[in-house]
């Protein structure tokens, strides 16, 4: 990755930016390849789907 593109990832990441946006922007093929170049990793555990506040339910809507 040359310089210029090292420098906007790890300003990108600093300034707030998702790793997959980031992933997407450098052009990189995986994930890991822009969680190697921040020294990151992506936070599994707490992902932000979890913030939602949904609940599933047993039965599919529609369903009886």
């Amino acid at each position: 990755m040359s310089g210029k593109r090292r420098t906007f990832t790890k300003l990108a990441h600093k300034g707030g930016s998702g790793l997959d946006q980031i992933q997407l922007s450098s052009g990189h093929a995986s994930i890991k390849t822009t969680e190697r170049y921040l020294g990151v990793e992506q936070d599994l555990h707490d992902a932000p789907c979890d913030r939602l506040g949904l609940r599933l339910s047993a039965e599919a809507p529609g369903r009886s």
